[in-house]
């Protein structure tokens, strides 16, 4: 098949971050399989250039393209597409966003998480207006106005990144025979090449604890700085317990509040932020080292986010705030709590502590999920097998 994927805002700089890996991922691997496939992106005000990662061919299109509906269809047409890939949300629905093609099917997949309206109070005080105010949209739009605009422009399927999001559409009546859950896939060297120079600078600090980890921006959308008062409540009771920060340095680090949360710990001895440069190797090894992944989102803005099948991959329990599609895929193989809620984060890290038996279940959950998990070669024949079933 000849098969395309439109991303936008794909840069050099995001390529291992959701959802951008998600479609490099297939799109390589479909070629692999032997289909000919492209991604398509915008240029981004000139922050994307002619390239490329993998097999898969890279393809900017010009801002002339993307305005114009006509030329953008021309465009699309004169490839001789067999499916196209396209990427919406619930203000695409309103936005115009979703292309109207008569001679090249298009399967919509939907790259971000389906946002639930009662977080709207907590994204409105903690995040920048303008930020939070896409987000307050998406969350207000109603599903079935969604499914209605994608029917009028003729999309004959929906590609879902998690159950949550395929039960809200379907719910919203769109018909269950045409979307499929089509889950990240997993990288089968996860295990391998654990030799880590950085981490052997930390791992000293890291024997005798129950270490915790953290993963991202130093952001309020991660609850970094929620996590780190609930910490401080759960190290007064619990003296084997320790936070491991891996701060990612793609995105503005807040650094200054973060310097200022950090300073009011009490037990701040026991909380290590690691602003390294660290490669695919360095991070296994923290993973590997710890005792749970914890991710306290606000809001998870691309699911299914990379660091909790990387943790399930080797095991680990997941201790996540209650979002929707993500928090629903950990289930029990973690545990769920309410997000920006200090008490109940700190109640969390102390159950998963002191609770060895049901840490044993989450471990022994973790790793039977990871079982039947497909690989991203895996998700790359699904997603032609969803094709050739629509068309």
């Amino acid at each position: 098949m000849k098969i395309a994927f439109f991303i936008y805002g794909l840069t050099k700089r995001n390529t291992h971050l959701m959802p951008w890996r998600y479609v490099l991922e297939v799109a390589n691997h479909l070629n692999a399989l032997g289909h000919r496939t492209i991604v398509l992106t915008d240029n981004c005000q000139g922050r994307t250039m002619d390239w490329s990662k993998g097999d898969a061919q890279v393809t900017p299109i010009s801002g002339s393209a993307l305005r114009s509906k006509k030329k953008f269809a021309a465009l699309i047409d004169e490839m001789s597409l067999d499916v196209l890939y396209f990427p919406f949300s619930k203000r695409s629905s309103i936005s115009g966003g979703i292309p109207n093609l008569t001679n090249t099917p298009v399967i919509a997949y939907f790259p971000s998480a389906w946002y639930k309206p009662g977080l709207i109070g907590p994204v409105l005080r903690k995040l920048p207006l303008r930020e939070a105010a896409v987000y307050a949209t998406e969350s207000l739009i109603p599903g079935s106005l969604l499914v209605r605009t994608l029917k009028r422009k003729k999309v004959l399927g929906i590609a879902a990144i998690t159950d949550f999001t395929a039960e809200h559409l379907i719910a919203g009546g769109w018909p269950e025979h045409r979307i499929r859950v089509l889950l990240p896939g997993i990288d089968l060297s996860t295990n391998k090449g654990t030799t880590s120079k950085v981490f052997q600078e930390y791992a000293q600090r890291l024997t005798g604890k129950k270490c915790f980890l953290f993963m991202g921006p130093a952001k309020a959308i991660r609850g970094i700085f929620c996590l780190l008062k609930a910490f401080d409540i759960s190290a007064d009771s619990a003296d084997d317990i320790l936070l491991t920060c891996i701060l990612r340095r793609d995105s503005e680090p807040g650094s200054n509040k973060l310097a200022a949360s950090f300073n009011k710990l009490r037990n701040k001895e026991r909380v290590l932020l690691i602003e390294d440069q660290l490669n695919k190797n360095d991070v296994t090894a923290f993973v590997k080292a710890s005792y749970a992944l914890v991710l306290p989102f606000l809001l998870v803005p691309s699911e299914i986010p990379l660091a909790v099948l990387e943790a399930m991959s080797l095991g680990k329990p997941v201790l996540i705030t209650e979002t929707g599609g993500t928090s629903q895929f950990v289930g029990n193989a973690g545990l769920v709590v309410r997000p920006d809620n200090i008490g109940s984060l700190a109640q969390g890290i102390l159950r998963i502590a002191s609770d060895s038996v049901l840490y044993k279940k989450m471990e022994n959950k973790a790793q039977s999920k990871i079982n039947a998990h497909p690989d991203w070669r895996r998700l790359a024949e699904e997603y032609v097998q969803f094709a050739e079933a629509i068309l």
